[in-house]
């Protein structure tokens, strides 16, 4: 299932709504540098899901991203 995430770094608290069934919007403390931001939505996304096979499939320098959870 690939799922659309638009991420806003350096936000003064972590914050995730989900939109639709494949669309959400994340807000995360961590800026954008050594890949810090990408690993907390990651983070988010593992324990909104319940699972630890997600990977980011495109937007790794974009705020707008699309994930794969699981196969």
């Amino acid at each position: 299932m690939y799922i659309h995430v638009t991420v806003t770094p350096r936000a003064k608290e972590a914050h995730f709504k989900q939109l639709s069934p494949a669309h959400f919007i994340c807000t995360v403390r961590e800026t954008t540098e050594r890949n810090l931001a990408n690993k907390a939505v990651l983070r988010l996304l593992a324990t909104h899901f319940k699972t630890k096979d997600i990977r980011l499939i495109n937007g790794h320098r974009s705020r707008k991203k699309i994930f794969a959870i699981g196969d």
